[in-house]
């Protein structure tokens, strides 16, 4: 027997055993992988809002000062 095969069947035998372990170890990595993905999704939401703020204050200008003599 190859050592994949007893590795895989070990992993099947302690899912059977353990069901929930298994579930909740996969609910874990998928909420993990969303809130990072949150994070993401946040900080360029932010960073792109920053960035429209800046312009609109510094923005072209509409108006010119001039000085006289």
């Amino acid at each position: 027997m190859t050592g994949a095969a007893l590795l895989r069947r070990a992993s099947q035998r302690h899912v059977q055993r353990h069901p929930w372990q298994f579930g909740l170890a996969v609910l874990g990595i998928a909420l993990g992988v969303a809130v990072a993905v949150s994070i993401d999704l946040a900080n360029g939401s932010a960073r792109r809002a920053f960035a429209l703020a800046t312009e609109a204050v510094t923005g072209r200008a509409t108006h010119q000062v001039v000085g006289g003599r």
